[in-house]
Order: C-alpha cells, then sequence, then structure tokens
C-alpha cells in the first residue's frame, strides 16, 4: 500500500512535465484500483498537451477501467481542439456500445461549437452504421443553437429505428428555447414511439 501510494504521488508529480516518464511509473501500478485512482490525472495533464499522444497509450492500456476511463477522458479532451482527428481516431476503432457512445458524445460537442462541420461530416460519412450512430449527437448539439433545424435533419436524415431515442432530447432542447414550436414538432412526429418519447 505505501509503495503504491508513492508511485501514484510519482505519477501525479511527474504527469505536468513529463507524462511519458509518468507513464513508465505508472506501469508499474498493480492494475484495478491503484491504477484507476491516478490514471485521471496523468491522462489530463497529457491530453492537455498532446491528445494524440495520450489517446494513443490510453487505446493501448491493458483491458479495464483504467483504460477505459483514460481513453474516455482522452478522447473527449482531444475533441475540444481538434474534433475532426478525435472523431476519425474513433471511427477507426472496432464498433462496441462505448465506442458508439463515445462517438455520439463528441459529435455533440462538436455540433455545439461547430455545427456546420459536425453535420458535413456525419452526412459525409459512408459507413450508414457510423452515420447513424453519430447524426443524433449532431442533432443533439445543433439543437442548442438551431432547434429548427435540428429537426428538419431529424425527419430527413435519421434512421426511424433511431427517432424514438432522439426525438425526447430533441424536444428537451427546443423546448427550452420555445415551448410551444417544440410540442407543435413533437405532436406532429408520425413514429408513436417518438412521439411518446418527445
Amino acid at each position: 500500500a505505501a509503495r503504491n501510494r508513492a508511485l501514484s504521488e510519482i505519477v501525479s508529480t511527474l504527469a505536468p512535465a513529463n507524462p511519458e516518464v509518468a507513464s513508465e511509473v505508472f506501469a508499474l501500478l498493480p492494475p484495478g484500483e491503484a491504477q484507476s485512482e491516478v490514471v485521471s490525472s496523468l491522462i489530463n495533464e497529457w491530453a492537455r498537451n498532446n491528445p494524440a499522444a495520450a489517446v494513443t497509450w490510453a487505446a493501448n492500456l491493458p483491458a479495464g477501467s483504467a483504460r477505459q476511463d483514460a481513453l474516455t477522458r482522452a478522447v473527449e479532451m482531444w475533441a475540444q481542439h481538434e474534433p475532426q482527428k478525435a472523431v476519425d481516431w474513433l471511427r477507426s476503432e472496432p464498433a462496441s456500445a462505448r465506442r458508439d457512445s463515445l462517438l455520439r458524445d463528441v459529435v455533440s460537442q462538436w455540433a455545439e461549437r461547430s455545427p456546420d462541420d459536425a453535420l458535413s461530416w456525419a452526412l459525409a460519412e459512408k459507413d450508414s452504421k457510423v452515420q447513424q450512430t453519430a447524426l443524433p449527437g449532431v442533432l443533439t448539439g445543433l439543437a442548442e443553437r438551431e432547434p429548427e433545424r435540428a429537426a428538419q435533419i431529424f425527419n430527413k436524415h435519421l434512421n426511424p429505428d433511431l427517432q424514438s431515442d432522439t426525438a425526447g432530447e430533441l424536444a428537451a432542447a427546443w423546448a427550452s428555447k420555445d415551448p410551444a414550436a417544440a410540442s407543435r414538432w413533437a405532436l406532429n412526429l408520425t413514429d408513436a414511439d417518438a412521439r411518446q418519447n418527445a
């Protein structure tokens, strides 16, 4: 226990100035709780300065909560500065519920800051599974600024199977700006499940 505390302190101290060396010390910690407790300080510092390297490092950690936490945080931080690169990296990862959730979150953040870029990327995506995973995130992010436009895209491009889950998020974002317009839109949805969720 004392060794783990000492190693954790070393990682935390090294992380701001030298995350690569801190990652070597991190590897000396036993997998599990000891690594999970210190991974956020390491990845936060590393991703702040070199998010692509932080993502690469996190992706190569052994499976477990430390890897998931580090990878999620690194990709989120990367997306704050270079959303296109973060999304492209996620797109190259094997499909999984975790990847899809993170992709949706990152695209949503991107759409909040740069809706046209995020939307252009999503609509140009050739892999229909990736596109349909990303579009709800784009719509959620876009709805914060332009709910009417998000509703148009929802109706035109979103797979009906995904509409019921996304309708509630879109309606909630819209209702915060214009409750009457959000209600009218929700009442006109043709899918009963989407209408119920909205």
